[in-house]
């Protein structure tokens, strides 16, 4: 006799007419209830009626709201890895920093088709044990926030010298050979998931996505496996660009798109990252 169990989904985004897309949300956004009830306070979170393979019922929630959505679905996989969500909060005496200075050795990649720069955004301390998984002692994460494109994969086997490592669809030109620097806010790790905090834009996500348009579960180049959630930066008001007297870029803040996200995907294996503005 098959036994039911109940498991717990960050986000609602699943179709289950799309197999793979199916096996990568499962495999991504599978959390304990811990993050479940987080989840189901900031946007929505699934809860899974399951035998075997089967989905016998699947609820969608949303605050104390709850939705029977699915029934008697077959899945594609029957197990799954759930992932501890937990956020990256604003602490002055944090190991964690968004903005500051470019690091000393730090080698910002350079594309032939760039018209502008990367930028330095920041860097999460990976001797910190939230972060120990990515195997480098520091990530420091880069992006070229002034000019539009699809997302981008870096080789950071030296963690120092971050170097593109597909082909680069840039659409525009901007800001050539500006380097931005943001005033620096310093983050600590915690496991209180804090919805008030986070809502205000005082923490950050952490180990599953939480996504407001389509999900996009990146593949690894190298590997052709789903990608681990890092964490997504916001977009923030209190983070200024400070180096800006001659107003040459024309925003004062540190902005990501339409006041977006920057989503972060990492494979320790192969040290390659996935960054992409969430539109």
């Amino acid at each position: 006799m098959t036994i039911s169990k109940i498991r717990y989904l960050g986000g609602w985004e699943v179709y289950f007419e799309k197999k793979e897309l199916t096996i990568d949300f499962l495999s991504t956004h599978g959390v304990d209830l811990i993050g479940f009830k987080f989840f189901k306070e900031v946007q929505s979170a699934l809860e899974f009626e399951i035998e075997g393979k089967k989905l016998i019922k699947g609820y969608k929630h949303r605050k104390d709201e709850r939705e029977l959505k699915w029934e008697n679905i077959e899945l594609p996989i029957e197990d799954w890895e759930d992932h501890k969500v937990f956020l990256l909060e604003k602490d002055p005496n944090g190991i964690h920093r968004v903005g500051g200075s470019i690091p000393k050795d730090l080698q910002l990649p350079t594309h032939p088709d760039l018209t502008s720069p990367f930028q330095y955004i920041g860097t999460l301390d990976c001797t910190d044990p939230y972060f120990k998984w990515i195997n480098i002692d520091k990530l420091h994460i880069v992006f070229p926030l002034y000019e539009p494109n699809a997302g981008i994969y870096l080789d950071y086997s030296n963690p120092l010298n971050p170097t593109i490592i597909e082909t680069v669809d840039f659409f525009a030109e901007s800001y050539k050979d500006f380097q931005v620097e943001y005033s620096q806010v310093n983050f600590k790790t915690t496991p209180v998931l804090d919805v008030n905090k986070y809502k205000k834009g005082d923490a950050l996500v952490c180990g599953v996505p939480l996504w407001y348009q389509f999900p996009h579960v990146p593949k690894c180049p190298i590997s052709n496996s789903p990608m681990r959630f890092i964490c997504s930066i916001k977009s923030d008001k209190q983070i200024r660009v400070v180096n800006n007297e001659d107003a040459t870029v024309t925003d004062n803040i540190l902005i990501f798109g339409d006041m977006s996200h920057l989503m972060l995907f990492y494979n320790p294996v192969t040290k390659i990252m996935f960054a992409n503005i969430e539109p």
